[in-house]
């Protein structure tokens, strides 16, 4: 094996009902005809993406294929960011989807076929894209992690928090977690600042994209350019509820600034965003702290194999 030509595989076998292993099988004939060398890794636990990101790193790789979910993905670019710059520009890596809402790779490849990918990695093909940053309160003190796809704030992470498990089973279970969220959730009032501009409103949901999809492929902020260096902002102000069931086709299909101006866009640097009452946070869909937070881009940070769609 040579560490620095070959590929370390990151598997984790249980995401999307065990679709990783399935992924697997799909793209080690493929790596093997092109004679390229590759090592497999397995998940064991949670967050044993970060370790093995990590090891492998230490080990002297450089070009990483992940296998998983948004998950996965999120906690293998969470380890990814605490090496020295140096080291990730020498990183690549190649994301093969294997997890419910896939919501990333709807972005970058278009729910591709991993046979697709591996054409890509085969040919070269990679690109350069940014990396989300938010920083938070958890347990009394402030916290900092980074994120690929959305970051959102509001009645997604509501719906998170209180009505999907850990491994939603299919994007009709992230449908059904939002209409029982409807019946409860109530938007909170927030004070929004970024760039000059700056909000003081009731706030249904902010969504800060890097990515264009959550939720299972809602085109939440369906402008975003993961290679502009800029957040794109969905604030879908104070709302009510029969609207909000009303626009579902339109969330999905991302045309919803066009259905009412209580939906706005955006574009910024940095957003920073206080509450009367604790908000909820996502990042790439995994709940993490509450209001205060901030929101920012890291350009160009880090080279993934793939196409933007």
């Amino acid at each position: 094996m040579n560490p620095l030509n070959d590929w370390h595989i990151i598997l984790n076998p249980i995401s999307g009902k065990q679709k990783g292993p399935k992924q697997l099988a799909r793209i080690t004939p493929l790596l093997t005809e092109a004679k390229l060398g590759f090592a497999v890794n397995k998940c064991e636990r949670a967050l044993h993406e970060q370790q093995l990101l990590t090891e492998g790193i230490a080990a002297g790789y450089r070009n990483f294929i992940l296998i998983g979910g948004d998950g996965t993905f999120h906690g293998a670019i969470n380890s990814f960011m605490q090496q020295p710059e140096a080291i990730r520009k020498e990183v690549t890596l190649c994301m093969i989807p294997a997890g419910t809402g896939n919501d990333w790779s709807r972005t970058f490849q278009d729910s591709a076929k991993a046979e697709k990918i591996i054409s890509w990695l085969i040919e070269g093909k990679s690109l350069i894209q940014d990396i989300g940053w938010a920083s938070y309160q958890e347990n009394g003190k402030e916290e900092k992690r980074f994120f690929l796809n959305v970051a959102g704030m509001g009645f997604d992470a509501f719906v998170a928090k209180n009505y999907l498990s850990n491994n939603p089973s299919n994007s009709l279970v992230y449908l059904k977690g939002l209409l029982k969220g409807l019946l409860k959730f109530q938007a909170p009032k927030v004070h929004i600042q970024f760039d000059e501009e700056q909000v003081t409103d009731t706030a249904f949901i902010l969504a800060a994209g890097n990515g264009r999809f959550f939720g299972g492929g809602m085109k939440i902020t369906p402008l975003s350019d993961p290679q502009d260096g800029l957040l794109d902002l969905t604030l879908v102000r104070g709302i009510s509820k029969l609207r909000v069931v009303s626009l579902l086709p339109a969330l999905y299909a991302g045309t919803f600034y066009t259905k009412t101006n209580r939906i706005t866009h955006h574009r910024s640097k940095e957003v920073a965003v206080t509450s009367e009452s604790p908000v909820f946070l996502q990042l790439d869909g995994e709940l993490v702290g509450q209001t205060p937070a901030r929101f920012g881009i890291l350009p160009q940070a880090v080279r993934i194999v793939g196409e933007l769609s």
